[in-house]
Parts: C-alpha cells; structure tokens; sequence
C-alpha cells in the first residue's frame, strides 16, 4: 500500500472525515486508490481518494489555498514553490493534482493532533447538547 505523508495537518484537515491534498501530479495518485497516511511519521489511518483535479499552480484560488492550508492564495503558492523547487524544473509550470481523500473507518487522532483512537464517523456532541439530554 503506498503512503501519503503529512508534516503537518494543515488547517486541521486530518480531523475532518474528508480532506484534501496538493501533490505533484504522478500515476501514484489514482481515484478509488486507498493509501496509509502518515503525520510526521507516524501511521494515522487509511484513506481513500475520491476525486482529484489537475491544474497549474497559477490556478491556485481561495477555495482551494483556504480548506487545503488555511493560507492565503499567493501564500499557499510560495509554500508549495518552496516546497518542490528542486524536484522539477519550473514548478509554475507543472502539474498538481488537487486530491480529496476519506479516512477509511477510524483514523488515531485526536483535535489536539495526539496520537489516540477515535471514530470519525460518530458525530460530536456539544456541552450544551450533553445537558439538555
């Protein structure tokens, strides 16, 4: 099973059911694919990707930078710049893909980012939703 690191959960996405992800383009990402995700090295689940875009980083725009970051466009875009400047030759012309994956059943992350078991699958309830009951 092929595996997509994470050095960070970036705007907290890998507390979410469903999250995104900015990659060079490579026949590794396939839709339907389910990969081991890891965060700073450690196993935190499985997902699996649903759909993906391609797309110059030009294209970059606020829906995209905001949910995968949390950064701003013109942010985002130095990051990711930084990030593969030595792993292609113009990374402006290059292809990402813009990739939505789904944890697959249970992924060991708490809110906090520590390592800890939890459903993503059952829903929260609020201080005030426990007193009412």
């Amino acid at each position: 099973m092929d595996t997509i690191k994470f050095s960070d959960s970036w705007n907290g996405k890998l507390n979410c059911k469903c999250f995104t992800t900015f990659r060079l383009a490579t026949t590794k990402y396939q839709i339907g694919k389910t990969y081991r995700i890891e965060l700073k090295g450690n196993f935190i689940g499985t997902a699996t990707i649903k759909g993906m875009r391609i797309m110059k980083l030009n294209r970059v725009n606020e829906f995209i930078s905001f949910l995968d970051a949390g950064y701003e466009p013109g942010a985002f875009v130095n990051m990711v710049k930084r990030m593969y400047k030595n792993k292609v030759p113009d990374v402006m012309m290059a292809d990402f893909y813009y990739i939505l994956l789904k944890w697959d059943g249970e992924q060991k992350l708490d809110f906090d980012g520590r390592k800890e078991a939890s459903k993503i699958d059952k829903p929260e309830t609020s201080n005030e939703e426990r007193r009412v009951s």
